[in-house]
């Protein structure tokens, strides 16, 4: 079986020669839908290379990362360099590249942009207050009652892919794919937060 790269090089070969014919015979359904066919098919391939390159960054991640070498040390100065603000332009248009100059300037335009205190706080107004729009007794019910397991499954089926909760996280597919196997544990763990309030982290031992 070929690969993607092999898969998305002929598939858009093809594509560029149907949209050449398709400049001399615009009205040529077949050529259409030809044309149709192959840019599902080269969308369908491309989702397979971004998964595939994502996949082999984080295996790289995994056997290179968490090691003292200079891989990590090259991530870590991007990171740093992402993360970090060398230089900013003032009101004045001034360019400043002192750190003690630009943390002041930003501390200068958020208090700006919050206000001063105000003396006196005015109070409610009670008769908005008695008056107003008030949950009925059936909705403050419906927002204390005990959530269920269907409402914890849908909100992990909701949760964004790929995508892991720090560097040792599980990704969301691993709770989906082993959803047999953890759901007991996660069920109980996230019930007992709306309980206690209290987050527990769940441990291979655990699962």
């Amino acid at each position: 079986m070929a690969s993607y790269k092999q898969k998305l090089n002929v598939l858009r070969e093809q594509l560029d020669i149907l949209q050449t014919n398709l400049q001399t015979s615009n009205l040529d359904q077949s050529i259409i839908e030809q044309e149709k066919k192959i840019l599902i098919d080269i969308e369908k391939w491309s989702n397979i290379e971004e998964l595939v390159i994502r996949h082999k960054s984080r295996a790289t991640w995994i056997d290179h990362g968490d090691s003292n070498t200079k891989y990590f040390h090259a991530q870590w100065k991007i990171r740093t360099s992402y993360n970090t603000i060398s230089s900013i332009y003032n009101e004045a248009g001034n360019k400043l590249t002192e750190p003690n100059l630009i943390e002041n300037e930003f501390i200068s335009v958020f208090k700006g942009l919050m206000g001063t205190r105000a003396s006196a706080l005015t109070c409610l107004n009670t008769k908005v207050v008695r008056d107003g729009e008030c949950l009925s007794i059936a909705q403050q019910r419906d927002l204390i009652k005990e959530v269920t397991t269907t409402e914890i499954l849908e909100a992990i089926k909701e949760m964004p892919k790929d995508k892991a909760p720090g560097v040792d996280g599980y990704p969301i597919e691993f709770f989906t794919k082993n959803w047999d196997v953890v759901q007991n544990d996660v069920i109980i763990a996230v019930k007992n937060f709306f309980h206690t309030a209290i987050c527990i982290i769940l441990s291979m031992s655990q699962l």
